[in-house]
């Protein structure tokens, strides 16, 4: 439970320093108006708009693609140094799930991947937008998920499922309690991905 109160606290402020990173790239390298939007407070992630037409040059989007992870990977470092340095025996602290949150968050920004239709409008991660840009890649199967937006998604893919089920085994070898915590994390995800789905369509 306290896993998961300082994750909650924890997903709005690093979503906002990662779009906030877009931002300050798109204010520098754009003529025109730039906005954030934090979905349901940040917990659903965030989305930075500007003026495309307005870009000096077509690499810096790149670099407006690249300031998020980058904010990201220094407050990933910053949280990452001030949990080591309190010795503490389990990463159930304040630091720690700031550290483990902006490590993931930075992986699932950095990594080449597509979201799927599942969180709302399918889109490209940083990463493959960044890629797309650099090497002049067309958008890919992003047409594609665009046709399966109006379509509802599962909540949760049998292979991940499978592979849930088989960590979780494990862990109720190691604490039971644990197993409970996952099963809530996971669940809470299911609500609020089919509750961002049905807004999206």
């Amino acid at each position: 439970m306290v896993y998961i109160a300082l994750f909650i606290a924890w997903a709005p402020i690093l979503v906002w320093l990662h779009e906030a990173g877009h931002a300050f790239a798109a204010l520098v390298l754009t003529d025109g108006e730039v906005k954030i939007k934090l979905h349901a407070g940040g917990l659903l992630g965030g989305t930075t708009t500007f003026d495309e037409s307005t870009l000096r040059s077509a690499r810096d989007a790149a670099w407006i693609a690249a300031a998020g992870p980058a904010v990201t990977l220094i407050a990933a470092g910053a949280l990452w140094l001030a949990w080591l340095g309190t010795n503490a025996y389990t990463f159930v602290t304040v630091a720690g799930v700031g550290a483990w949150l902006a490590s993931g968050q930075f992986a699932m920004a950095a990594l080449p991947i597509r979201y799927s239709a599942g969180m709302g409008t399918p889109t490209d991660s940083d990463g493959r937008a960044i890629w797309r840009i650099l090497t002049g890649a067309p958008p890919g199967g992003l047409d594609r998920e665009l046709a399966r937006a109006g379509r509802p998604e599962p909540p949760m893919r049998r292979g991940f499922a499978v592979v849930l089920a088989v960590v979780a085994g494990l862990i109720l070898f190691v604490d039971a309690r644990m197993v409970l915590e996952l099963a809530a994390l996971f669940g809470i995800a299911a609500v609020l991905q089919r509750i961002w789905g049905t807004r999206a369509s």
